[in-house]
């Protein structure tokens, strides 16, 4: 840097020191003031002057300069971030001349400073009109592509600059935008060899312009400088480098194509986490990558699962195609998921391998089969699904396994939940369990991967447990693509609000002077009165409701012409707020003109992925229903037990910005990865049992769901706002006022309870089980513990003891489906060997907790010899348990009922001549079976005042044209809440238990149809599972809306109609699933359609040259066309004209961004092919 003077950058360097530290200096915190209120709509700074905003422009200048002069990378960021964020802030307030666009000069600095996604959301939001401006900022939004027609553009004008008014003062020369073209043919084809000297002319003109008059215009073309050369090293094509040498030439065609799809969705940049990411894979190791919500993981996932579907031949899986296992804790993630992954293979055209996503518990169907196919899989599972999976395929599933992702990792954290330990019922402990026996029971070579957004706390426990290096520490890049701003939105009676932000990125937003502080005063209108929606006696809670409506209208209301992304994030009761504001939206304010937060899509595209949820909401929920009514009005409420199709449309229609407001309970907030710019949280109170009143939720919760806003890319900033009432008279305001400082606290001092002792579930059940047996004998004596331990079965028993036993037996199916398992893989090891190996694998034993660590590995190891010596010694009864994916304690009972539930599945042979009533008649008879089993058990329905049976609810769900009761459109999110809870999760599990268990008994060895028929079950059962979860009386429709051939019930019905008017003779043998698959495939393939016609089938075109090819000899040269009047120019990179054709006949078919043209200089000839 020759700038200025070393004394001066030296001085310069301690004042960036100063200013660029975490918490913002006084002046800039008042330009962040100024900012934020002008944003907003309000007026800036009463104090605020144009000498106060130069002063501040001269601090981003002397930032830039010491960030561009440091040597330490870091250090270089650090005052590069501060600089762009001083030039964005001042940008808002622009009454000072400046010579170049200031919003120009702030996304470049951004992207110097690897925040790309920063660059482009403050690029999204401003327009620069002068053609220059718009080249750079084309290159600085990734938008590669468009900067080659602006370029083209720019040539084939003859290389004029613009005429406007509004000039960048950049000196403009031919040399400057040919290195440009030459940087976009890089970005597009990664093999451009004329780069680096690209890269040298670029430096050159910023230093011709080094004494330039203009200062910042020297300044910006240096920046660029380092931009061109930052943007070869971050091109997909450089960071797939390493992976290329660790795939065959299959996965390199694939990663090639991975690269062109990213080129055409202006994603070929990557970030700083997905480098990381990227070198996790390459390592071939096993790894953790914990990075906020928006950096880029699912890229790292996808290139993960590409690595290990294309992997070189000898790899460890040689016979069989790999299957990669990915994790989710949720039915909804799992759904998004897949939409993701199979859409990303679909766009490589890898037709070969299948995605599919499981869930719903510990059950299977004939939509589950695929997972035995012999291509290649990729399979999205929730931990329940994954474990019974586990259960029923055994060595078949763990032979094939090459891969394992655990998406939302941290979810493995034991939250403190005991009642859900000693039931058997707490999730965290089922992912440990499975994470920690495949970690054990699969190849070495197995990859574990463990993603995360939100495990700051135990992200290095986290990395052990996936590498089994305590030393190893995970990936966790300081990046995050949008700034985090978290604050209040004070509600007043008379419908006046005002935002103030308190934390901006972990720090406090403090200002002396109030009124320089960061508030926005009257942010938008009071809401329009409220006379019917609410009683005289609501709370002050309930009443800010109309707030909360009102907030979320503005805040999604079309800003720089588009609309934004709103989250309403509460902590219990959706239903309740949606019934508000369809109370609010269509009585109080129906005559209301409200903000523009929702218009009919113009897309043909979007209009039908509405069409499809809307139809597939009134289906589940009826016209009527708060869902659908709230849909139509431009809302989403989406809760965690929605039906799977249309769980997918919804977030469709999220991510497509067709709805741009979304009400969903917090944790739900956390299970799904949707970007959101505002999350309002109404309210930080729950009810909570025992102490039966409503408590303030845990700082981290909050804090989970507040790191998720932004929306990288669109904005620079995601904000998060706590509704509170200036009404501070009431208890709960109180709390709530209480609540948020602790919050406030906990940012900005990580005062976070970080207690590795709990982490680890299966840590908590061991240490808990000799707590309570401590505290119940009066002993401390370990040895008499451990004696104890090891002769004392399973009894029923209540109160402490009680829990006592059912937290023993809880332990002992861990270990027993452990054992099992171990016996399968290697019979004649020690188990207590394979034990403590298995124990080794688990989170508990990464937690490292000192002395209690070897308590709790004694008494996994003790009780697992108790259990093979003296509980459970006969091995075929443990594979029996086993089984049943249950608890001892109800695996036990299951067993000795399974001949009934056998019986009443066996009637089950004549169900497709069945009529509905008789069909119906054989489920209910399988839930009073099953009831009988403490963990099915199955009660009425209580809503409201009155009792609904569990029949009648079940008749609606699987027939509800033929229910003589059904629910209310206020009630029916009830009903179904019921039926999802007793039906889709808990009668599925148990059916899967018992046929899991039969399967065992009468099944014998070998592929699971022949299996299947050894145990003379009906097929119809197999459908079972389906028809269940889908509410479906026909097993053809069911497996339809699986495959989504259809997105309605009513819909897969007519389509279903077809199978069964051409099946022939109606016997169970026509329910076979290969015989319905293949009708299925048929169908797709009679429907599909031959495009040919529209496209191009001229391969060569004729052209004149219009350049010297005397003495080239060397290869095809890619070029660019332009389309004039009565012919085409064909230029290259670099814009240079090499040749002129006629326009063919099929010249309008051509989609230059999707093809590839050659010149062959010795024919005069260009050819074309797909690029991709």
């Amino acid at each position: 840097m020759k700038y200025m003077a070393e004394g001066s950058l030296d001085l310069i360097h301690d004042f960036a020191e100063r200013v660029a530290g975490p918490s913002l200096s006084r002046g800039i915190a008042r330009l962040y003031a100024q900012h934020t209120r002008l944003r907003a709509g309000a007026k800036g700074l009463p104090s605020w002057t144009n000498d106060e905003l130069i002063v501040r422009l001269t601090e981003g200048e002397k930032l830039l300069i010491a960030g561009m002069a440091a040597p330490d990378m870091s250090d270089s960021r650090r005052y590069l971030r501060r600089a762009a964020e001083i030039f964005e802030w001042a940008a808002t307030s622009s009454p000072v001349d400046f010579p170049i666009p200031v919003v120009l000069l702030a996304a470049s600095i951004y992207q110097l400073a690897g925040y790309p996604a920063r660059a482009l959301g403050i690029l999204s939001e401003h327009t620069l009109p002068d053609k220059t401006s718009q080249i750079l900022t084309a290159l600085l939004r990734a938008d590669f592509f468009r900067a080659q027609r602006l370029l083209l553009d720019f040539w084939r004008h003859g290389g004029k600059g613009d005429s406007t008014k509004h000039q960048t003062g950049i000196v403009i020369l031919n040399q400057l935008l040919r290195a440009i073209g030459v940087l976009t043919a890089w970005m597009r084809w990664g093999d451009e060899v004329r780069i680096d000297s690209a890269i040298k002319t670029l430096e050159k003109v910023a230093s011709a312009l080094r004494y330039d008059s203009d200062r910042f215009s020297w300044l910006l073309s240096v920046i660029f400088a380092a931009i061109a050369r930052e943007f070869k090293n971050e091109a997909l094509w450089t960071s797939l480098l390493p992976l290329t040498e660790k795939v065959s030439d299959d996965g390199r065609q694939a990663l090639n194509r991975y690269a062109r799809v990213a080129f055409l969705e202006r994603k070929i940049l990557t970030w700083p986490s997905q480098q990381a990411g990227i070198a996790g894979i390459a390592s071939e190791g096993s790894f953790a990558l914990c990075t906020p919500t928006g950096s880029g993981k699912t890229r790292v996932a996808e290139l993960v699962i590409l690595r290990h579907l294309f992997g070189h031949e000898d790899r460890h899986i040689k016979n069989d195609a790999p299957l990669i296992l990915y994790l989710t804790p949720s039915k909804a993630l799992s759904s998004e998921v897949e939409s993701n992954i199979a859409r990303s293979l679909r766009n490589i055209r890898a037709t070969s391998v299948v995605v599919t996503s499981l869930y719903g518990g510990n059950d299977f169907g004939p939509s589950d089969l695929t997972n035995i196919a012999e291509q290649p899989i990729v399979l999205i599972s929730t931990h329940e699904k994954a474990d019974a999976l586990l259960r029923l395929l055994g060595q078949t599933m763990l032979k094939k396994l090459s891969c394992v992702i655990i998406d939302e990792a941290h979810s493995v954290a034991f939250t403190g939940d005991y009642e859900a330990l000693a039931t058997a019922q707490s999730r965290s402990l089922r992912l440990e369990g499975l994470v920690s026996r495949l970690k054990t029971l699969c190849s070495p070579h197995t990859t574990f991967v463990a993603l995360s957004a939100v495990a700051t706390d135990i992200r290095d426990v986290l990395s052990a447990w996936m590498t089994g290096k305590n030393e190893s520490r995970a990936i966790a890049p300081d990046y995050r693509s949008t700034r985090q701003l978290f604050g209040q939105l004070w509600c007043s009676d008379n419908g006046v609000t005002t935002i103030r932000y308190d934390v901006l990125d972990g720090q406090r937003l403090l200002v002396n002077e109030e009124e320089s502080a960061p508030y926005v005063a009257n942010p938008f209108p009071p809401h329009p009165p409220v006379i019917r929606a609410f009683k005289k006696d609501d709370s002050v809670e309930k009443r800010m409701r109309a707030h909360l409506l009102w907030a979320a209208m503005h805040f999604a209301r079309p800003l720089d012409g588009k609309r934004h992304s709103v989250l309403i994030s509460v902590t219990e009761h959706p239903e309740q707020y949606a019934e508000t504001f369809i109370r609010l939206l269509t009585d109080d304010w129906a005559d209301i003109q409200y903000p523009d937060f929702f218009g009919q899509p113009k897309r043909s595209r979007d209009q039908a992925l509405l069409s499809r949820c809307l139809a597939s909401c009134a289906d589940y929920f009826g016209p009527i229903s708060r869902e659908h009514r709230l849909l139509q009005k431009g809302i989403v409420l989406h809760h965690g037990k929605m039906p799977p199709v249309m769980s997918r449309l919804l977030i469709e229609l999220i991510e497509e910005h067709v709805i741009n407001i979304v009400i969903a309970t917090s944790t739900l907030s956390e299970g799904v990865n949707l970007p959101f710019e505002t999350i309002l949280i109404p309210s930080l109170l729950r009810f909570r049992q025992p102490v039966n009143s409503r408590q303030p939720v845990t700082s981290r919760e909050i804090i989970n769901v507040a790191g998720r806003a932004g929306r990288p890319g669109v904005s620079t900033e995601g904000k998060t706002l706590v509704l509170l009432s200036t009404n501070a008279l009431g208890e709960a305001q109180k709390i709530s006022q209480e609540a948020y400082e602790k919050i406030i606290r906990a940012m900005t001092e990580r005062q976070v309870k970080n207690d590795k002792r709990l982490n680890s579930p299966l840590y908590a059940l061991t240490i808990r089980i000799e707590n309570l047996w401590s505290r119940l004998s009066g002993s401390k004596d370990i040895n008499q513990f451990i004696a104890w331990l090891e002769r004392t079965a399973f009894s029923s028993a209540q109160g402490e003891e009680g829990n006592l036993l059912r937290s023993l037996d809880t332990l002992d199916q861990q270990l027993l489906t452990s054992i099992v398992e171990l016996e399968g893989l290697n019979p004649e090891a020690n188990m207590e060997d394979s034990l403590r190996s298995l124990w080794h694998n688990t989170l508990a034993f990464h937690c490292k907790m000192g002395f209690s660590d070897s308590i709790a590995e004694k008494i996994f190891l003790q009780r697992g010899k108790a259990i093979t010596e003296f509980i459970y010694p006969e091995k075929q009864y443990r594979r029996a348990l086993y089984h049943t994916g249950l608890a001892p304690r109800d695996g036990k009972v299951l067993i000795s009922k399974l001949s009934n539930i056998k019986t009443i599945m066996t009637k089950a042979v004549d169900f497709v001549t069945w009529n509905d009533s008789e069909r119906i008649n054989n489920i209910t008879s399988l839930v009073e079976a099953i009831s009988q089993i403490e963990a099915f058990g199955v009660r009425d329905l209580t809503s409201g005042k009155s009792t609904v049976a569990w029949q009648d609810v079940l008749t609606w769900w699987m027939a509800p044209y033929r229910s003589d009761r059904i629910p209310s459109g206020k009630s029916v999110s009830r009903w179904y809440d019921f039926a999802s809870k007793y039906f889709i999760y808990g009668l599925n599990w148990a059916l899967g238990s018992a046929i899991g268990s039969i399967l065992e008994h009468d099944g014998g060895d070998g592929d699971f149809l022949e299996r299947w028929r050894r145990c003379e079950l009906p097929w119809s059962v197999l459908w079972y599972k389906d028809m269940i979860s889908w509410g479906m009386l026909d097993p053809i429709a069911t497996h339809l809306l699986t495959r989504k051939e259809a997105y309605t019930r009513p819909d897969a019905a007519v389509i279903a109609k077809e199978y069964w008017n051409n099946v022939g003779e109606i016997s169970d043998a026509v329910l076979e699933p290969r015989l319905v698959d293949k009708w299925i495939f048929e169908r797709k393939d009679a429907r599909a359609t031959i495009e040919d016609e529209r496209y191009p089938t001229q391969r060569k075109i004729p052209v004149t040259l219009v350049d010297d090819f005397s003495t080239y000899t060397g290869p095809k040269l890619r070029i660019l066309p332009v389309k004039e009047k009565h012919h085409i120019d064909w230029y290259d990179q670099a814009g240079y004209r090499l040749a002129e054709s006629s326009i063919s006949k099929d010249w309008p078919y051509f989609l230059f961004k999707d093809t590839d043209f050659f010149l062959d200089p010795q024919s005069s000839i260009v050819t074309w092919q797909d690029y991709l």
